[in-house]
């Protein structure tokens, strides 16, 4: 089975949706942890380290989509690598708002595409977006648009640089879980 047969189940804009938890087995774990590693490992690969059939895997991949447990197939990337050496987190707080305006806010940063992570967060801040940049000048351009387009609604906000990555798992699970 490709890997194409899948693309019509996944989701252009992945959005966590909260609600009742689906019930997975080992087999289900071990297979969105395949998945995570490598998203591109043939299924025939995923069959023999799981030791279930290909009908059986491409099933629980299709039933993880449907149940939307699994969201997408994607790639992870090294940004310094390609240019963009600066990434940091910035955290803001919005008053004076309403919803026209804050549908505004939302378009704006979804459609900039050096702010490669949004998302709405609670506690002292509304929203958290990750700004990768080619230099903190190209950084301090782009926030500095943002904060002056919004100035109306933006509160405070706090940036938070990148210095080093230790971990970036979706699914949580312990590291000495043998596969």
């Amino acid at each position: 089975m490709k890997q194409e047969s899948f693309d019509k189940k996944t989701m252009d804009e992945p959005e966590i949706i909260y609600g009742k938890p689906k019930d997975l087995d080992e087999k289900d774990k071990k297979l969105l942890i395949l998945l995570e590693r490598n998203a591109r490992t043939p299924i025939s690969r995923l069959s023999k380290d799981i030791g279930l059939s290909r009908d059986a895997i491409k099933y629980r991949i299709d039933r993880l989509l449907e149940n939307r447990i699994l969201l997408k197939f994607t790639t992870t990337v090294n940004p310094p690598n390609l240019g963009f050496s600066n990434i940091s987190t910035v955290l803001i707080s919005l008053w004076n708002l309403n919803p026209e305006k804050e549908d505004s806010f939302i378009g704006h940063i979804k459609n900039n595409p050096y702010i490669t992570y949004f998302a709405r967060v609670g506690g002292r801040w509304d929203y958290t977006i990750e700004i990768t940049a080619k230099n903190p000048g190209h950084y301090d351009e782009i926030l500095t648009g943002i904060r002056r387009k919004f100035s109306d609604i933006i509160k405070d906000y706090e940036s938070i640089p990148l210095l080093k990555e230790y971990k970036m798992n979706q699914f949580p699970y312990t590291g000495t879980q043998q596969i």
